[in-house]
């Protein structure tokens, strides 16, 4: 009976598993994020779903909930993260025939908690959320006392270009913030430098659109990327101190020093320092801790085009930044800077025209004495809950004398010679005031923004302008005396309404005033100084632009948000025949991004631009009479049309990311110049006149990738960009073309092979081809190896080979030179933050460089580097002192800034 009864329920049971669902190929999985009391929802956290097919991300949304879609196993590891909160971890074995999971709440504690399952070690990765990709800096490796600024180039998708400059994705970081308040002047390199890595959590890359903008939400227009540095919550207020001075035999020194203090919205700042050096030479890639720039530059190029000289420069910064009363912060800030610059070139210039070429060999000095005082101050107030005004008042004022001689050689179209001595002397004042009120409504979430910024300046110049052509002998003795006022005045109203969770209106309007007064006076000192009445003329010119857009934001899915709007430009130049121009453009933005690893965006946009004064300025420049120019007031705004593309991937699992922008811009009816020849005798000029023309476009293709091996003990980075340009110019009032293509390759791979050795080699290729004009052909090749040697804790040997080649069509050009730089430094104090080196850069004197510029129709080249060999003595000291300060025990928001 009892085997009976048991084959019954074998039976039944079988009936029961064959009714039963086979398992779901996929499910969602959803959850909420709370404190440990299961009372406060926790919003921004970060989440890993892990299993073993992949791993997918999420953030929790203002409830605190997260949503995973597609998730291809029941069994399932969640990890979640948030600032101020120890991680949880814990494995799920759920229902395998369900669709949709919702698990039981995650709570977050503050305190230690030992947790039980599975362990899993690996690093977050990259998240992009929405206009902010993050990194977060444990999951790279740096050295001891390591600035910012070698933790910011392990990021994947950064470069730094020749001159130092920051570059993500190839789009330039122009704002640096700390815990999301502007640090000090906002100065990227300056926060690289000065902070250290171990005291950073997080790094965010932002798309900027403006305060205005940002504040209601409207992205229109093109943004700017800003780096903002989130603290670890116990180091985020600081002293900051630095002393620095370099020195040696040949009158070159270089000395600075600042004091700091950051507490949140707390700053201030004193610094101040002085230079001399020679003009010309090139500045790295130093070595070393002291020279705090990056030795991966490739810095083949000059120093701005000089050949030799002398610069002098002394400058002093006072920043002051604080809160009054929760209501209202302020800033104020003044910068002085003087120079005394003495400057050399020789100059090769090669100009194609349809008639023949010009060869132009030119000696110039140029000796400068400029001081230039900046003053701002800058108040943001908090007028109710939902209402703030931000003012800024600001002045400048700048005195400047120059002092300019050259003697040139032309041959080919022109033959003959000329010297020229020129004086002048300038001082501007300027004063100006931004405002921007913000109101938001509770009750639908909508934004109004509204804005005012009024500009008053006065410009004096006075020129004395002499010369002789030797071949002939004609001479020339001009003075000019030119006063300019500029007046101006911006206004703008943003506004933003929601009807829905999905769907936003967007409107912007702008109204920009623009006046200038020029006053010119022409005199003729041949003999007794004689005012020249058709040379002498007064002239207002005045503009006015007044941009509106109105666009409509939609979200469609979860992932993806389309931007469409129209803008109407309108201009106005009033005293010129050109008078009012209005074009409709319209303005489109998608961006698609799944969940934290992927984002694609394409935009297109269109502005007009309205030409420059001295563009369309009735009274021909004769100081020079070998290049009259001459301005064109019947000139009408160029139309630009852009369009741009974009793709991001970061690849957890592989450890790679690549990103690829593809860039597009059409000028129609861009302000191009017209050169005009003369012959009067045996004398030949020309004539600069300007016209607005079609056809100009630029093409451009920006690549990166990034891969990364075992626990990153090396990783290789590809940074490229291709780009063609076509640009259109007049000779002879016949349109000619130029197109040159141009392609920039470099390869870069950090290794550190053992404790005691950090290397990085590069390779790379840059070449351009001109289609035009064969003389526009190179291509430059370039090998590096850059590394620390660490004998002890305490001392170091750093050392940088490079080897360049390269091939023109012009043999000046074809050059191989071979560029070593070593220094030997060591740590002092008890704390280690005091070093001295010694620096010997250019060891074998062969950095001699040739700076190519393009022109419009041809080249200049200018030879650079002419003492580039030097030795320096460095020290410096940077004691700092980093703790959480009152702001320990209190909670953060995403972008690091304390919550009051």
């Amino acid at each position: 009976m009892r085997l009976l009864h048991l084959l019954l329920l074998l039976i039944l049971a079988g009936q029961t598993l064959a009714q039963q669902p086979p398992p779901l190929p996929q499910r969602q999985v959803s959850g909420v994020v709370r404190d440990s009391s299961g009372a406060v929802d926790i919003p921004q956290a970060s989440v890993l779903l892990i299993t073993p097919a992949d791993t997918l991300s999420a953030v929790t949304n203002g409830d605190g909930i997260f949503v995973f879609e597609a998730v291809k196993s029941a069994e399932f590891t969640i990890v979640v993260r948030h600032m101020g909160y120890q991680p949880f971890l814990q494995r799920y074995l759920m229902n395998d025939t369900k669709p949709r999971l919702t698990l039981a709440p995650v709570l977050l504690h503050t305190a230690m908690q030992a947790l039980s399952g599975v362990t899993i070690k690996g690093k977050t990765g990259p998240q992009m959320l929405g206009d902010t990709v993050q990194f977060w800096a444990d999951d790279y490796i740096v050295r001891d006392y390591a600035r910012l600024e070698e933790l910011v180039k392990k990021l994947e998708g950064v470069s730094v270009d020749k001159d130092g400059n920051v570059l993500f994705m190839g789009q330039l970081l122009k704002k640096a913030m700390f815990n999301g308040i502007r640090y000090f002047g906002g100065d990227v390199k300056q926060l690289l430098k000065e902070l250290p890595a171990n005291i950073v959590e997080r790094i965010q890359i932002i798309d900027d659109y403006g305060d205005q903008a940002n504040a209601a939400g409207i992205k229109t227009g093109a943004s700017t990327k800003s780096i903002n540095i989130v603290s670890k919550k116990d180091k985020s207020v600081a002293n900051l101190y630095d002393v620095t001075a370099e020195a040696n035999l040949d009158a070159r020194y270089n000395g600075h020093g600042y004091i700091k203090h950051i507490d949140g919205v707390h700053q201030l700042e004193v610094q101040g320092g002085a230079e001399k050096m020679p003009a010309g030479i090139i500045a790295g890639p130093p070595v070393g801790t002291i020279s705090k720039t990056n030795a991966m530059q490739f810095t083949a190029g000059p120093a701005a085009g000089i050949s030799g000289g002398r610069r002098q420069n002394a400058y002093g910064i006072f920043t002051y930044k604080n809160q009054f009363r929760q209501f209202l912060t302020y800033e104020l800030y003044y910068n002085l800077q003087h120079k005394d610059n003495l400057e050399l070139k020789d100059v090769v210039q090669q100009e194609y025209f349809p008639a023949g070429t010009l060869t132009t060999t030119t000696h110039q000095s140029a000796t400068q004495r400029q001081t230039q005082h900046d003053g701002k101050g800058i108040f943001n107030a908090k007028l109710s809950a939902n209402a703030q005004l931000n003012t800024t008042i600001g002045f400048k004022y700048s005195s400047d004398e120059q002092e300019r001689n050259s003697n040139a050689v032309q041959a080919g179209l022109l033959q003959q010679g000329s010297l020229q001595h020129g004086t002048q002397s300038a001082s501007r004042p300027e004063l100006d005031l931004d405002l921007l009120y913000i109101q938001r409504f509770n009750h639908s979430k909508t934004t109004l923004t509204a804005g005012l910024c009024l500009l008053n300046a006065k410009d004096c110049r006075e020129k004395n302008d002499e010369g002789a052509i030797t071949s002939p002998d004609s001479s020339y003795h001009v003075l000019s005396e030119v006063n300019s006022r500029p007046l101006g005045y911006q206004a703008a109203l943003t506004f933003t309404h929601p009807f829905n969770d999905r769907t936003t209106l967007q409107l912007k309007g702008d109204w920009q005033f623009r006046q200038v007064d020029y006053q010119q006076q022409f005199y003729n000192k041949l003999s007794a100084p004689q005012r020249v009445d058709s040379l002498s003329a007064g002239f207002t010119y005045t503009t006015i632009d007044n941009p509106i857009v109105a666009a409509l934001k939609q979200r469609i899915g979860g992932k993806s948000i389309l931007t469409a709007g129209l803008r109407l430009q309108q201009t106005w130049m009033k005293n010129l025949q050109a008078r009012h121009r209005a074009k409709l453009f319209p303005e489109l933005l998608y961006e698609y991004s799944n969940g934290m690893r992927t984002q694609f965006s394409f935009r297109y946009n269109g502005n007009a631009i309205l030409p420059g004064m001295e563009e369309v300025l009735p009274i021909p420049d004769v100081s020079n009479p070998l290049n009259t120019i001459k301005g064109n007031p019947y000139l009408t705004p160029a139309a630009v049309h852009q369009f741009q593309a974009r793709l991001a991937r970061f690849l957890l699992r592989a450890d790679l990311f690549f990103s690829v922008t593809a860039m597009y811009a059409l000028t129609a009816g861009k302000v191009t110049p017209d050169i005009t020849f003369h012959q009067n005798g045996s004398v030949m000029s020309r004539t600069t006149g300007f016209t607005n023309v079609n056809g100009d476009t630029k093409m451009q293709l920006y690549y990166n990738l990034t891969k990364s091996f075992t626990y990153r003990s090396l990783s290789l980075k590809l940074d490229g960009q291709l780009s063609r340009n076509r640009m259109m110019y007049l000779s002879q009032q016949v349109v000619n073309s130029t197109t040159s293509l141009m392609n920039n390759n470099a390869l870069t791979a950090a290794l550190t092979p053992w404790r005691w050795l950090d290397l990085q080699a590069a390779a790379g290729v840059d070449w351009s081809h001109g289609s035009d004009f064969a003389a526009l052909n190179s291509t430059r090749s370039r090998f590096n190896l850059c590394g620390t040697i660490y004998l002890t804790p305490e001392w170091l040997i750093g050392f940088d080979v490079s080897k360049k080649l390269e091939r023109s069509s012009d043999a000046a050009l074809n050059r191989s030179p071979l560029i070593v730089g070593l220094n030997m430094e060591k740590r002092l104090f008890p704390r280690k933050n005091g070093v001295i080196s010694f620096l010997v850069m250019d060891l074998l004197r062969q950095d001699r460089a040739v700076s190519r510029q393009l022109l419009f129709n041809g080249y200049r080249d200018i030879p650079t580097a002419q003492d580039s060999r030097f030795f320096l003595l460095q020290f410096s000291w940077s004691p700092q002192r980093w703790t959480g300060g009152r702001n320990a025990g209190k909670a953060r928001r995403n972008d690091g800034s304390f919550v009051d």
